[in-house]
């Protein structure tokens, strides 16, 4: 074999050695001009310039020598070139999955667990071609796809080494008896014996391949399990709140209200109000009066120990929960909802959930409302700042 066809044929086999060594010297090459790259950049950009074309071109030239290399030592390996497509195929979707959900600016639990999922199946894939292509011994002999390797030394390109020639050029050897006695057949088992080694070999290498194929199967499984299970659904809960309950099942989770709430009406003649402008008169209810009960009022409003203020509507005529919000003061100070936090930016709300249902401003507040979810967002300062369950 020449170099050539060492460096850029897909064809014939390679040994373990012989395979490292392109392994190793490939990318430290690339490596070696990566880092002139950059430390020329900034005194000599002209020589930058020309060293980044040399970089792209020598990442392209070493992909394709050390695939190559792969698939002569899969070669000698007695397995076929196509283990490259789960050698290298399946560790670039995981890697393509998890730099995707690192991008999102609030990922959900499941897809968060389904990254850290393909990270450990990469750490697998990067181990696996390692210990197969590199550690373990090919085939002891000729198979389908050729010749031993020329010499199982570092010389690439050696001489085919004669183990009948060297036995007999050893001193107090007779040539022309140990010519004679390795021309004698070796018996009648010895090529049922081989037949029987290389179908042993073939069977296992069948149940490895079976096995790594189920565990990538699962694992794809669990990863698209994930995926349908983190897809925004309509809410009907939040802060340990259900719509639909009742004001006792509400107060045996919360407790008293720390406030009840009043709607008023007004008209103003002039001023900046204008005409019919509503307004939310706010009651303790530690003042309350000896005739006055919270079931009495269907806004109710607690204030929370970080700062922050929930605030619960109830249908007038059913008294049931039908809306549950939280105001902040701060930022992180509520509860999240579809992984969106108080001080969340407006871009990432639409990043994560896509474009609302309807949208518009209250005075200086923006409304993000999306209807198949249940859910509304205000905004003000292009961050969110009161995040909503309705029914």
């Amino acid at each position: 074999m020449d170099w050539k066809s060492f460096l850029f044929s897909f064809k014939g086999r390679t040994n373990r050695l012989q395979f490292l060594c392109v392994y190793v010297l490939g990318p430290t090459v690339a490596l070696l001009l990566m880092s002139a790259w950059l430390f020329s950049g900034p005194a000599f950009p002209v020589i930058a310039g020309a060293l980044y074309v040399v970089f792209i071109a020598a990442i392209c030239v070493n992909a394709w020598i050390c695939l190559a290399a792969m698939a002569k030592r899969l070669h000698d390996r007695n397995k076929s070139a196509a283990w490259l497509i789960l050698m290298t195929g399946v560790p670039g979707l995981l890697k393509s999955f998890d730099n995707m959900v690192n991008r999102m600016p609030a990922p959900s639990e499941g897809l968060a667990n389904a990254a850290i999922a393909s990270e450990a199946m990469l750490l697998l894939f990067w181990f696996w071609p390692l210990i197969e292509l590199g550690c373990l011994p090919g085939t002891a002999g000729d198979n389908r796809y050729g010749p031993i390797p020329s010499g199982r030394s570092l010389f690439l390109f050696a001489r085919p080494r004669d183990a009948t020639a060297e036995a007999n050029s050893l001193p107090g050897r007779d040539p022309s008896r140990m010519n004679i006695i390795s021309d004698q057949p070796k018996g009648p088992g010895a090529a049922d014996s081989k037949g029987e080694t290389d179908t042993t070999r073939k069977k296992i290498s069948r149940r490895v391949g079976l096995v790594v194929a189920g565990v990538v199967l699962l694992v794809l499984a669990v990863i698209g399990a994930y995926l349908i299970a983190s897809r925004p659904t309509a809410q009907t809960a939040y802060e340990d709140l259900r719509i639909g309950m009742s004001m006792v099942e509400v107060q045996y989770v919360k407790g008293t209200p720390d406030n009840v709430i009043e709607n008023h009406s007004f008209k103003a003649a002039v001023g900046p109000w204008g005409e019919g402008k509503e307004f939310n008169l706010i009651l303790p209810v530690k003042d309350f009066k000896a005739d006055q009960r919270v079931e009495h009022y269907w806004r109710w409003s607690y204030d929370q120990p970080n700062g922050s203020r929930l605030d619960l509507e109830f249908d007038r005529a059913t008294k049931e929960l039908n809306r549950i919000s939280c105001y902040s003061e701060g930022y992180m100070t509520c509860a999240p909802l579809l992984g969106i936090f108080d001080g969340t930016a407006e871009e990432e709300v639409v990043a994560k959930l896509g474009e609302p249902s309807d949208q518009g401003f209250l005075d200086f507040v923006k409304q993000m409302t999306y209807k198949p979810l249940r859910v509304q967002f205000l905004l003000t300062r292009k961050k969110v700042y009161a995040l909503t369950v309705f029914q």
